[in-house]
């Protein structure tokens, strides 16, 4: 294990090496607030290709292991009681797709939320998914304590699918419908990520069609600054005024919505840019 300190903020990026010999990464976060949380990864790469993303760039370089997994967490534990603090977090946000690594990560997070395990409680766990419609159902009736963040990224079908080509075998409209199904067999609001690319998800279609979308919907809409990659040129963020002010427009219209501060960007380890191959 390697370990790189951001100097702007809290985190830490985790270089890994899984049982099978593959790199992979985790990152320890730190908020002002004191909460620590482990961003997990499930997979080394991963094979959803989004264009936006380091890791998806890399495609799939290998599968992990239970072992693998559950380890980050046991490292995450670790290191922060080190510094006497407590891991009271995970997110499944890391490298890979977890709804395409479906049996690991059930048996990941009943291991986590086991009280004579991890002991996790459900509601301090959180699976980010591109989105899998049946998956994400199967999730809910299985864990419905474990909170669920969809990255739409576009309620635009074209623009949607440019930026997440897995996004071709789904309708906007299956995902609309697993939305509220998971939202009704977990009793809470789904996390709705929206990626802020500039000309691409910020336009005023971008937001009309993201507002009909969510309309009904008991969600709570999560705006992500994007975090440029210097593989993708053409792939440009949101200006910081313009992103507070959408932000404030979904707010007016009664949907719960953050602007998210990415933490760990000068180590590469901020959303969307684990590319596991060590210190930048």
């Amino acid at each position: 294990m390697r370990r790189v300190e951001s100097a702007l903020d809290g985190a830490t990026r985790l270089l890994l090496e899984s049982a099978r010999g593959a790199s992979f990464e985790a990152v320890l976060l730190r908020a002002a607030s004191g909460r620590t949380t482990l961003c997990v990864s499930i997979q080394a790469g991963c094979n959803a290709g989004c264009a936006f993303c380091a890791t998806g760039r890399l495609g799939l370089r290998a599968r992990l292991g239970l072992d693998d997994v559950l380890g980050q967490v046991v490292l995450g534990r670790r290191l922060a009681a080190a510094e006497g603090r407590h891991l009271r977090n995970l997110v499944f946000m890391g490298m890979g797709e977890p709804l395409f690594e479906e049996e690991l990560l059930h048996a990941a997070l009943a291991r986590l939320v086991d009280p004579r395990g991890f002991g996790f409680g459900p509601r301090r766990v959180c699976v980010s998914t591109v989105g899998v419609p049946d998956a994400m159902v199967r999730l809910a009736a299985r864990f419905p304590g474990v909170h669920q963040a969809l990255s739409l990224h576009s309620a635009v079908p074209e623009v949607r699918a440019a930026l997440i080509p897995t996004a071709r075998a789904h309708e906007l409209d299956a995902l609309r419908d697993a939305v509220a199904e998971v939202a009704r067999r977990t009793g809470g609001r789904v996390l709705v990520e929206v990626l802020l690319l500039a000309g691409r998800t910020d336009r005023p279609a971008d937001e009309a069609a993201l507002a009909a979308w969510l309309e009904g919907l008991p969600v709570h809409l999560n705006l992500i600054p994007y975090n440029p990659l210097a593989a993708a040129p053409a792939l440009a963020p949101t200006p910081e005024p313009a992103a507070r002010a959408l932000a404030a427009r979904f707010r007016a219209r009664g949907v719960p919505t953050t602007l998210r501060r990415s933490l760990g960007a000068d180590v590469a380890a901020a959303c969307g840019t684990l590319a596991g191959a060590g210190p930048p």
